[in-house]
């Protein structure tokens, strides 16, 4: 905005010059009183430089520490006038003074406790100041606390802990000078943040590892390393990894299973003990820490056999088992058979009593007076039963439940003389 010599008439012309988006000069005016001139540009000079926008800054100190920054300077030694608003973080002040540079107002003090404090500084002829000031705990450089890390023993959970003063990170390996190992193998660390870190996890290979750390906070860095020792296991011991009871397999499909054992000192051999055999159609592969057990099984049945795992002077032995299970066809073909009937026609006896016995699958039986008929069974309930076990006996029109590979025996009475009795008097 700029302003035409003012005259001493009544009114007075003020034009207003500004740029639009394409930088063409614009130009507006107003007429006013002469004053009422007088008196806006005396607002103006005397109340634009509070409303102009404010200078955002930031500082920061450790409780304990001098802080000073200088707002303001005149050299013509001229008063300067200020306003605060809102609080000072303790220990801090406003300070007016005159020195050889001239007239100074400057922020300084020591401060005394640690938060998070915000206000606002107005100086005259100078404009405003929105400030946040952060004051914290005074933090030096950072020294391992730890002087050594525990052995470990193969085999064997381990955990330790390295610790540094100054809470800031620690990193694992980083080392000014020198080579570091890697942690043990099974072993890792995690950082907590605060200065402290953890080492865990299990050994699984006995050495002597040199490992390095760095601690550091923004006062500055620190770096140690430690020997961590580990031992053979405590006890030697071979072992087999595998569950006793193995996959089952079916005839005719082909077959393959890795049993599984393992040492303390390294993968031992792992094979069939001597003179075991494994079921038909199937071969074992020996191998370091494993054998593979493989084929095409030949007939159905529950095998049992042992193998043996040895590394030096170390040995294991145990025993699996191995089911085999009819192909699909031999359970359909058996199905079918049982679906037939046979029709028995033992010769006619005389007497008394007579015995008939019967042995599954392969059936004969006597009766008296009437042909034996042996036929499937129909659906009925007996629980424990397999249907495909179970047939029925018919003697003379009686029925008689017969189930599983074993011996039969029947003991038919004749009550009456009759040859023809009815089936409930004939079956006792």
């Amino acid at each position: 905005m700029s302003f035409f010599a003012l005259y001493p008439y009544i009114n007075y012309r003020i034009y207003f010059v500004r740029k639009d988006l394409l930088m063409r000069i614009q130009k507006k005016s107003v007429y006013l009183q002469f004053f009422t001139a007088i008196l806006l540009l005396i607002f103006l000079c005397t109340f634009l430089p509070y409303a102009s926008a404010a200078d955002y800054k930031t500082f920061s100190c450790d409780v304990g520490s001098y802080f000073s920054y200088r707002f303001a300077n005149n050299p013509d030694n001229y008063a300067i006038y200020y306003s605060v608003d809102g609080t000072l973080p303790p220990g801090l002040r406003i300070l007016s003074s005159i020195d050889s540079d001239g007239a100074n107002l400057t922020l300084c003090g020591t401060c005394t406790a640690a938060g998070q404090y915000h206000f606002e500084l107005s100086i005259s002829d100078y404009g405003n100041f929105s400030i946040d000031f952060t004051v914290s705990e005074p933090v030096s450089e950072p020294s391992f606390l730890t002087t050594s890390l525990p052995c470990g023993v193969v085999g064997e959970a381990y955990s330790a802990s390295v610790t540094a003063t100054g809470g800031g990170a620690l990193v694992l390996g980083q080392y000014y000078y020198g080579e570091c190992q890697e942690l043990p193998a099974g072993l890792t660390f995690q950082d907590q943040g605060n200065g402290t870190g953890t080492i865990s996890g299990t050994p699984t290979k006995a050495g002597t590892y040199q490992v390095a750390f760095c601690a550091s906070n923004k006062a500055g860095e620190e770096y140690a390393t430690y020997t961590i020792d580990i031992s053979g296991p405590s006890k030697a011991y071979i072992k087999f990894d595998t569950k006793k009871s193995l996959p089952n397999a079916t005839v005719g499909e082909s077959y393959s299973v890795k049993v599984k054992a393992s040492s303390s000192e390294g993968d031992p051999k792992v094979e069939l003990l001597s003179g075991e055999s494994l079921p038909s159609g199937l071969s074992c592969k020996q191998n370091y820490g494993y054998a593979l057990l493989s084929g095409i099984p030949a007939k159905a049945g529950s095998y049992q056999f042992t193998m043996i795992a040895y590394y030096s002077e170390y040995t294991a032995k145990q025993t699996f088992t191995i089911v085999v299970n009819p192909s699909a066809e031999t359970v359909s073909s058996s199905a079918s058979a049982a679906t037939s009937s046979q029709l028995i026609s033992p010769p006619l006896s005389s007497g008394i009593s007579e015995t008939a016995s019967s042995s599954i699958p392969e059936i004969s039986a006597s009766s008296i007076g009437s042909p034996m008929v042996i036929a499937p069974a129909p659906p009925v309930q007996n629980p424990g039963l397999s249907p495909a076990a179970i047939v029925w006996i018919s003697v003379g029109g009686g029925l008689l439940l017969a189930s599983g590979a074993v011996i039969i025996y029947l003991l038919i009475k004749r009550k009456h003389a009759s040859p023809n009795l009815p089936a409930r008097n004939q079956l006792d």
